[in-house]
């Protein structure tokens, strides 16, 4: 077994190697590819790259080969679509080869083929590659077996092209013509590749004495990978969608074309958004560059006027003896929003008695559907403290459970403050709160909130009871 071998004194790799193929028969290449791609970033660190191509195809088979690949794309996905001609050219066998990144590679690549191989002092000696493991390189010379250190080598040079290897990424593809006569055929090569990534960020500029903010979204883009997709077409897809370890194609490029999903402008024409399946779609109204391990950020959506309320909210789950400042706003079109907004950090800015904005905090905003409410936790709010109790647990039944509860809240601010205090309750079974010294309200099916105000320098006790009752 070929083993991987560690890094050379110096690292310069020189080969000759015919591009990926069929044997001799693949001398056939793909012409006319338009430099510019579609890209659809989903925000699970991969992407669906679709392109136009051209071939030259001669009736009956034909090999043709596509170099312009990242070695990220996923082999099993690859995928050509000769639209109207699609009834006449099919592809019969395709093979990706994702190319060579390091020595290993290129060993691999020539074992029982002629190679060239130069140690420190510049002696180069040349041979068949029989072995490298373990560090060694065995050449078979004209003199005899020559072990070779490993890292004592500085070049390694073929001088027997491998043809069923290719230095760089390529698709090469059998395709069977049935039209009567060559033609130049525009094809869609579609496929699935990782390194590539979005996510949302926010920057929110808020102004406490109008109660309202600045809100930009923007989208961050990623390219992990070394491969340079140049000038592209950017959508990016707002959603978790399901994959195996090994993802598979997509509906590719008809989804977004056969689908009639409505569209809005997000703003200033900057990027538009649809529905696509379950998940939201949106596109960069225009072309960007994705450059090499390229960090991107694209403006999505922009609302002057975000009415913001501020609130001390205390959760237990989330800390039990302090309280948490939040901001909180409504995605509706009166805050000048109103449209899906895509997870991501909210970085939140407030003004100081100068007038200077200040970093005040940040937090990470979930997927936001219209209507929703977003709270951004600043931190934990200064001179208040919680304190949360269990005073009683009985079973009046078999069937019935009561808890009984107190939670104070103190107030060492020199103003009032309102805190609203957030409980859960127990899923697996009906409740009802019997006893209660403050009004709650019923924010979902587990969970209800209690309103306190708690003059300054002082605390204030809330104490409540519930009943489960359980379904035999």
């Amino acid at each position: 077994m070929l083993r991987k071998l560690g890094y050379l004194v110096v690292p310069v790799l020189i080969a000759v190697i015919a591009y990926a193929g069929f044997g001799a028969g693949a001398d056939r290449a793909l012409a006319g590819a338009d430099p510019a791609r579609e890209i659809t970033v989903y925000n699970q660190n991969f992407a669906l790259i679709t392109q136009e191509i051209q071939a030259v195809l001669e009736p009956g088979s034909n090999y043709l080969q596509w170099t312009d690949l990242p070695p990220t794309a996923d082999g099993q996905s690859f995928r050509i679509d000769w639209g109207p001609n699609g009834d006449k050219v099919r592809v019969r066998e395709q093979n990706f080869t994702p190319g060579f990144s390091g020595q290993y590679e290129l060993l691999a690549a020539h074992l029982g083929r002629r190679i060239g191989v130069t140690v420190e002092g510049g002696e180069e000696l040349l041979g068949v590659l029989a072995s490298a493991e373990s560090g060694q390189i065995l050449l078979e010379t004209e003199t005899g077996i020559v072990s070779i250190n490993q890292d004592k080598v500085v070049k390694i040079r073929s001088l027997e092209p491998n043809p069923d290897y290719s230095v760089v990424p390529s698709l090469a593809a059998r395709v069977f013509s049935d039209l009567a006569t060559a033609q130049n055929v525009s094809a869609r090569l579609s496929y699935l590749t990782h390194g590539l990534d979005w996510q949302g960020d926010y920057r929110l500029e808020y102004d406490r004495v109008s109660g309202v903010a600045h809100l930009d979204t923007w989208a961050t883009v990623t390219n992990h990978s070394n491969f340079d997709y140049g000038t592209v077409k950017l959508r990016l897809v707002a959603g978790e969608v399901n994959t195996t370890p090994q993802p598979i194609p997509l509906a590719y490029d008809r989804a977004f074309k056969t689908a009639a999903a409505p569209e809005y402008a997000v703003s200033n024409d900057l990027a538009t958004r649809s529905d696509f399946a379950i998940y939201h779609l949106y596109t960069i109204n225009e072309p960007t560059e994705l450059r090499a391990r390229q960090t991107k950020q694209l403006r999505l959506v922009e609302a002057v006027a975000v009415p913001i309320e501020e609130q001390f909210i205390y959760d237990a789950r989330i800390n039990p003896r302090e309280v948490g400042a939040k901001l909180v706003f409504t995605n509706n079109e009166e805050a000048g929003l109103g449209l899906p907004l895509p997870a991501g950090r909210v970085r939140v800015f407030i003004a100081d008695q100068t007038g200077a904005l200040r970093f005040a905090g940040e937090d990470n905003l979930k997927n936001l559907p219209q209507g929703a409410k977003a709270e951004i936790t600043l931190g934990n709010a200064f001179g208040l403290t919680a304190e949360r109790v269990q005073t009683e647990l009985v079973r009046p039944t078999k069937d019935s459970r009561q808890e009984s509860y107190r939670i104070t809240i103190a107030n060492g601010g020199d103003q009032a403050a309102t805190v609203i205090v957030r409980e859960h309750l127990d899923a697996g079974a009906n409740w009802e709160i019997i006893k209660r010294s403050h009004k709650f309200t019923q924010t979902s099916a587990t969970q209800v909130e209690f309103a306190l105000t708690i003059p300054a320098g002082e605390e204030v006790s809330l104490e409540y009871t519930v009943r489960y009752l359980y379904q035999a």
